[in-house]
This record gives structure tokens, C-alpha cells and sequence, in this order.
């Protein structure tokens, strides 16, 4: 037989040998194909735990960075969103444009593994409301936990200044980032049960107004912001009035 099979449907000989080897290489293409299938499956359906950082960012600063990833290695966080508002409802209109904020904050976290920027509340409507963004966020992440980044200012302010009041705390896990300065004895038992809280172990002078002070007045901002965001505003002549 010369070691050659025979194709009795075409007459086509085949070498015993190619036979064997095609055979080898299909059954090991079929493992591949279902270990990639079964990887595949694990991470879609691996719930991630994910932290919302939203604010006004005008502009962001290193202080914004250092309490996000605070956070993020204290709660286990797999990533933290940052989310400029377009729209704030309960401040001064920002100085700057949305689009302005959304890149000088791209250039904040750049390199940062597990930091990432939305521009979700862009696309909205109207006044940008937390309860709002936290609805979208559970349709965008069914699967996955969200924590939103919240200061105890806010926590104070919530049931008179946020739209739903107290009862956006059940919406998702909310994480109060305690400053110095500021005592949550006023807030009820029942809502401090609700929240997490972590200390801020950040450097605490930093802020964006005095940052829009200081780049108003030609005063140096270095080690506020990163030399990225400095070329930024300098190039696009921001926050000089």
C-alpha cells in the first residue's frame, strides 16, 4: 500500500503520516478555541468593584489623584472613574468648558493603572444630579459594584442640597472621604450605617480655587498639577480671568 491512505470518493491519496498530524493539530485548535471560550466567560462575568469620583474638576489637581487612590487600595477597587460634571446644580458655573475639563483630567490619570475618564455627564441634558449619573452607571455595569467618592461636606449637605436626599445612599455604596475640619455628629446613626468611611491621608491644601487663584495672579502651581496639565492650560490660555 506504499503507506498511503486512499479518499475512495476522489481517488486523492494521502500519506499516513499528514493524516495523523492534521488530525493532531485539529484536536489541539479545538482546546485552544474552548480555553479561550472559557476564559472568556470568566472575565465578562467576573463583577468588578468600581469607584465613581465626580466634581467639577476646574481644575483637577493632584489632591483629586491621591484620595482616589487612597480609596481605591483600602476598599480593593479594580478601578476608579473619574466623571467631570457638566452642569453642577448646586455650584458656580466652572471657569472653564466641559471639554476642557474632561482632557486636563485625562492628562491627570494618564499612566495611572486603573484610572479612567467619562465623559457620561456630557451627553446629558440639563443639570448634572448624582442620582442621575448613578441610574446610567448601574444600566452601564449591571453586574458590577459601584462606589461613589463623596467628601463629608457633601454627606452634610446631601438632604437639603441633593436631589432625593439621603435616599440616593441606597442606590449605590457611597464612601465619605473624611477631611480635617469636618464632623459628621450631626449625621443620623442610621445614614453613617449606610456609607464607608475612609480618613484622608492626603496632603489637604490643595484646592481648585486656590489653583485658579494662583494661575490668575502668574503665582507658581508647581507639584499642584502635573507638567502635562500645565502645558495644557498654558497652550489653551485657561483660567487667566
Amino acid at each position: 500500500m506504499n503507506g498511503r491512505r486512499r479518499n475512495p470518493s476522489r481517488g486523492v491519496h494521502y500519506p499516513a503520516g499528514k493524516v495523523g498530524g492534521f488530525i493532531q493539530t485539529f484536536k489541539c485548535a479545538i482546546v485552544i478555541v474552548y480555553t479561550i471560550h472559557y476564559i472568556c466567560v470568566i472575565l465578562l462575568n467576573t463583577n468588578m468593584k468600581i469607584g465613581i469620583l465626580g466634581g467639577t474638576f476646574d481644575p483637577p489637581h493632584k489632591g483629586h489623584k491621591l484620595v482616589a487612590g487612597i480609596v481605591k487600595k483600602e476598599l480593593g477597587l479594580d478601578r476608579i472613574i473619574f466623571i467631570p460634571t457638566k452642569d453642577p446644580p448646586h455650584k458656580v458655573r466652572p471657569k472653564v468648558s466641559p471639554q476642557h475639563r474632561f482632557f486636563l483630567t485625562r492628562l491627570l490619570v494618564r499612566g495611572k493603572k486603573g484610572f479612567l475618564v467619562s465623559d457620561l455627564e456630557f451627553k446629558r441634558p440639563g443639570k448634572s444630579y448624582t442620582a442621575d449619573t448613578v441610574q446610567e452607571l448601574r444600566k452601564l455595569y449591571p453586574q458590577d459594584k459601584l462606589f461613589w467618592i463623596i467628601g463629608a461636606d457633601a454627606l452634610l449637605y446631601m438632604p437639603r442640597g441633593w436631589k432625593e436626599g439621603y435616599k440616593i445612599l441606597d442606590k449605590c455604596q457611597f464612601v465619605v472621604v473624611v477631611r480635617p475640619g469636618y464632623s459628621l455628629k450631626s449625621v443620623p446613626g442610621r445614614i453613617l450605617q449606610k456609607v464607608i468611611i475612609v480618613k484622608n491621608r492626603a496632603r489637604d491644601d490643595i484646592s481648585s480655587t486656590e489653583i485658579r487663584r494662583y494661575l490668575k495672579s502668574g503665582k507658581s502651581i508647581k507639584g499642584l498639577l502635573t507638567p502635562q496639565q500645565e502645558i495644557y492650560i498654558k497652550r489653551k490660555h485657561l483660567y487667566k480671568t
